[in-house]
């Protein structure tokens, strides 16, 4: 991993990335981005820098547990809403207060 913070080594920062994941991610067969078919574009921070915080897991509509990006979590959760959006954040923000 190139992220890791200042001071850990990689095998430090490896060992905390895959201990965290391995805490929030089911025993179980799930999903992950590639799994579902939808036109939208990853998102590279949650793959690649903190995938242990940035990523999330969310049950698909048919039961199914999946770990995606929040790209694809906003695809699947407002669809109308372009993920390319920098104003999308504030929108569900807004929303989430009870605004329009």
């Amino acid at each position: 991993m190139s992220s890791e913070p200042e001071g850990q080594s990689t095998e430090e920062y490896d060992a905390i990335v895959i201990a965290t994941i391995n805490e929030r991610v089911p025993d179980c067969e799930f999903k992950t981005c590639g799994d579902l078919a939808l036109e939208v574009e990853c998102c590279d921070s949650c793959h690649t820098f903190y995938p242990h915080y940035d990523m999330y897991l969310e049950t698909l509509p048919n039961g199914e547990p999946a770990w995606i990006c929040c790209s694809v979590r906003s695809a699947l959760l407002n669809p109308n809403t372009d993920a390319t959006n920098p104003e999308r954040e504030l929108m569900d923000l807004e929303k989430a207060l009870g605004g329009n």
